[in-house]
């Protein structure tokens, strides 16, 4: 089921996505990572690109929760960009760790299960922001609405006065 109205969708993870979720992330990405750039850059080329992927997550964050206050497309394409990098990130770590321990060791299990936890995570707010697609708008202003049909809510043309698929009258 695709949602097409913001007061008749159940938007309860999106509030606490947007402001819960976002904001604490942020913090604790700046926090744990600004400290840390320094270090990063004394350890060569594999902690520069760390120090790039951190910037441009928070850089992301910034943009999703700006994005949700007036429902713009682009911070429907972000969560996307951003989910799918953690999950990179978190395999990654998976792959890396195997490399350096020359093996699979009893110890990667943690960065297993964490990678299928990111995993998971990113495939529910994936499926949650998926239904909620047609709510975003790229529009700069609001007049541009798309109508819906309230009978089987399939999108209407704008001159339409009936629905193509069930024939329900339309205002």
């Amino acid at each position: 089921m695709e949602y097409n109205s913001h007061k008749d969708t159940p938007l309860r993870f999106h509030k606490f996505f947007r402001f819960v979720f976002l904001p604490l992330s942020f913090i604790i990405t700046v926090t744990s990572v600004v400290p840390a750039i320094p270090e990063f850059f004394n350890y060569g080329p594999l902690y520069a690109v760390t120090v790039v992927y951190w910037t441009i997550r928070m850089a992301l964050m910034i943009i999703i929760f700006t994005g949700f206050f007036r429902w713009r497309l682009y911070a429907w394409y972000c969560i996307f960009i951003y989910l799918a990098g953690d999950v990179m990130l978190n395999l990654g770590n998976v792959i890396i760790n195997i490399i350096d321990m020359g093996g699979f060791m009893d110890g990667d299990i943690r960065f297993i299960w964490e990678m299928l936890g990111f995993l998971a995570y990113a495939i529910f707010v994936g499926a949650y922001y998926k239904k909620r697609r047609a709510l975003f708008s790229s529009a700069k202003s609001g007049d541009e609405k798309t109508r819906h049909c309230r009978e089987c809510n399939k999108k209407l043309d704008d001159d339409s006065a009936y629905c193509s698929r069930c024939g329900t009258h339309v205002e």
